[in-house]
């Protein structure tokens, strides 16, 4: 593969996971086994959690970062739709409502919003109806 064919090949992966997300690949000297290295930040970088790989080609590589985003994207997908309910609950009770926009400006992209929103408000619905909320004291090794 090019130089090109890997760049291209590197945006659609990204684009695939959204406008955030921060992919690479590159080759290492330091590495005695297999001299490239990987690597995915499904938020961007240090908004969260990464994907690493090493691989010993270009296509393993691409090939080996699909696999790990195929593994963690559902995991991903809970978190970020879980953070997007707390963050309308948050909103809703500071503004009265909550708004597209307000989220956007919350870090969510509108394509997260597009595709995360209606499981997000759901969570959101069934987290608010768990009060009366209360804080428990406690004693032991944890306690004040």
């Amino acid at each position: 593969m090019t130089p090109k064919e890997i760049q291209a090949a590197l945006r659609k992966f990204r684009d695939e996971i959204g406008p955030d997300a921060y992919v690479s690949v590159d080759v290492e000297a330091s590495s005695a086994n297999h001299p490239i290295s990987g690597c995915l930040y499904p938020d961007g970088v240090a908004k969260g959690g990464s994907l690493r790989i090493r691989a010993d080609d270009w296509q393993e590589a691409l090939d080996l970062l699909s696999e790990r985003w195929e593994e963690a994207s559902g995991r991903h997908r809970e978190e970020r739709i879980r953070k997007m309910a707390l963050e309308i609950i948050r909103i809703t009770a500071e503004q009265g409502t909550c708004t597209d926009a307000t989220l956007r400006t919350a870090g969510f992209s509108s394509d997260e919003i597009e595709r995360y929103s209606e499981d997000a408000c759901r969570d959101a619905n069934e987290i608010a109806s768990n009060g009366p909320f209360e804080i428990v004291p406690i004693a032991g090794a944890n306690a004040a």
